[in-house]
């Protein structure tokens, strides 16, 4: 594998979010460099350290603001080439931010050909996923710690689950 650092660009919900971490997880444990700019939008509108506790091989960077970038593969040649020397001066070699189905199979040449790499997606970025990195933070666990949850039942509502169940 060549990749050796991965910037990642999470802006979805929070299950979105830990599915992309879990996916490549076993990147850091093969020394690649990963960041993640966790951005604070209306999908979600908190730092990452508020929810979980530090994970070995990330670095996680709150922003407000999306950056601007753009993918490397491109139809017309001539945006292909401009892509190509915007990201580049970005400090990426390959910019990944479309694709919708076998998500894995795309970015597997991708991380095999490039050092330096950017994506910005909510899918699985490969085919292993591991939760276990997951850590409530000492804040979360605070909070937890002062509810009774014998009397209590969990329910989650996805924002547009409830459209598609009334067809």
């Amino acid at each position: 594998m060549k990749l050796e650092n991965l910037t990642l660009l999470l802006r979805d919900g929070l299950a979105n979010r830990m599915r992309v971490i879990a996916s490549i997880a076993h990147f850091a444990k093969q020394g690649v460099q990963i960041k993640v700019l966790w951005l604070m939008n209306w999908a979600l509108n908190c730092e990452y350290e508020k929810l979980f506790c530090p994970i070995d091989g990330f670095v996680f960077i709150n922003i407000k603001n999306e950056p601007r970038m753009f993918h490397s593969y491109q139809n017309n040649i001539i945006k292909r080439y401009i892509s190509k020397i915007y990201n580049k001066l970005k400090g990426y070699d390959y910019v990944f931010t479309k694709g919708e189905t076998n998500v894995p199979l795309q970015l597997k040449p991708i991380f095999d050909n490039y050092q330096n790499v950017y994506v910005a997606m909510c899918y699985c970025l490969t085919d292993k996923e591991d939760y276990s990195i997951f850590k409530p933070s000492t804040h979360v666990c605070d909070i937890l710690n002062h509810f009774n949850f014998s009397n209590y039942i969990g329910i989650h509502i996805r924002r547009g689950d409830h459209i598609s169940s009334t067809d």
